[in-house]
């Protein structure tokens, strides 16, 4: 088993670093210098690296912003390939242990063949399903299996977004959420792996992290990613930095959808915000959150009976719940104007100062 490329961009620079075909037995070393590639990059503004020309066509990165907050404009594969009007979903019902939380911030992940076995089952689940894309909850993958996913994703083709456990170096604990996307490179399947820094902590991880003797890594400047991939749009959202009223809103007209991975006990909380954000960036909202909490959903513009394409909560068993979303009904609904949209009636109206030029940008799959 083997896989390419690892995306690591940065918030003042722009590094891209076309890897040795890495099999699983090396996987430690290629674990250690992910993650110092990855620090050196986000952390030192004079570092770069020399772009591969394969790659260079295949994975774009546009950063904008301030010294306060980055958005990074990421496009993954080309215009040329096929364009997914609707896509399916898999939203992953599966218990995040806090014992396996507490061991990855102690540096001693939970590795065991029951629990690789747990994770091939719910990939299994989106092979037997077709699903395009699957979204787990935060902390739900160790370090040592990023190989193992990234390797299924390549293979297969389909997009897997996800937490990491906790990654200790030194006396810091990093919290990454990864976004896995496959794409074809010279007629090859490949993935772009594409770690983003969690922006803020829980205050309950915090505290944990401190009674270990450890602390959070520096978060500003804060960066989110817009993503195109597959002609779609979309960016993630990691857990309590949805609660940043700023934050949540920035994509505001840029996104087809939405992704959050959680580990999140609140769920009323977040379930109004879920449905606050749906209606005010006016996209859909795909969320995974732990299996003893709930709420995991897909959920979209529309009115209260029709929003939730899914809706889960609780269960012993790992499995996945799939659903469809229609990019391309979305984006022409979008185009209209109020007057129109009220007599259509497929979505909820878009709110105030909703840019139709940006529509029209992913309808025509421009940059931004």
């Amino acid at each position: 088993m083997s896989f390419h490329s690892l995306l690591f961009p940065n918030d003042t620079n722009i590094g891209l670093k076309n890897k040795q075909m890495m099999t699983v037995n090396n996987l430690d070393a290629f674990n250690e210098k992910s993650i110092t590639l990855f620090n050196s990059i986000n952390y030192d503004a004079n570092n770069s690296f020399n772009d591969d020309s394969n790659l260079s066509s295949n994975i774009i990165i546009n950063p904008s912003g301030n010294k306060n907050l980055v958005k990074n404009f990421i496009q993954i594969g080309q215009d040329s390939e096929e364009n997914s009007s609707k896509l399916k979903v898999a939203v992953a019902s599966t218990i995040v242990d806090k014992k396996n939380i507490i061991n990855s911030i102690k540096g001693k992940a939970t590795i065991s063949p029951e629990r690789k076995d747990q994770l091939y089952y719910i990939l299994n689940l989106t092979e037997r399903e077709n699903v395009d894309l699957l979204v787990l909850p935060e902390n739900s993958v160790p370090l040592d299996y990023l190989g193992l996913i990234a390797d299924f994703s390549r293979r297969h083709q389909r997009a897997i977004v996800f937490g990491l456990e906790h990654i200790i170096r030194g006396d810091i604990a990093y919290n990454y959420i990864v976004n896995i996307l496959p794409f074809k490179n010279s007629g090859k399947n490949d993935v772009a792996i594409i770690f983003r820094q969690k922006n803020h902590y829980a205050p309950k991880e915090k505290e944990l992290i401190r009674g270990y003797g450890l602390k959070k890594p520096p978060t500003q400047p804060y960066r989110y990613d817009l993503i195109k991939w597959r002609n779609l749009y979309f960016s993630n959202y990691y857990c309590v930095e949805l609660t940043n009223i700023k934050h949540r809103g920035i994509f505001k007209s840029k996104v087809d959808f939405l992704i959050a991975s959680e580990w999140n006990p609140d769920v009323n909380y977040f379930s109004n915000l879920v449905e606050s954000v749906t209606r005010d960036v006016h996209c859909y909202f795909i969320q995974s959150n732990t299996a003893q909490f709930g709420d995991s959903r897909i959920t979209c513009p529309k009115k209260t009976v029709e929003k939730d394409v899914l809706r889960l909560k609780g269960g012993e068993n790992d499995t996945i719940l799939v659903g469809s979303i229609n990019i391309h009904d979305l984006r022409e609904f979008q185009l209209m104007r109020h007057n129109l949209q009220l007599k259509d009636k497929n979505f909820k109206p878009t709110p105030p100062a909703f840019s139709r030029k940006n529509v029209l940008k992913r309808i025509n799959n421009d940059s931004f």
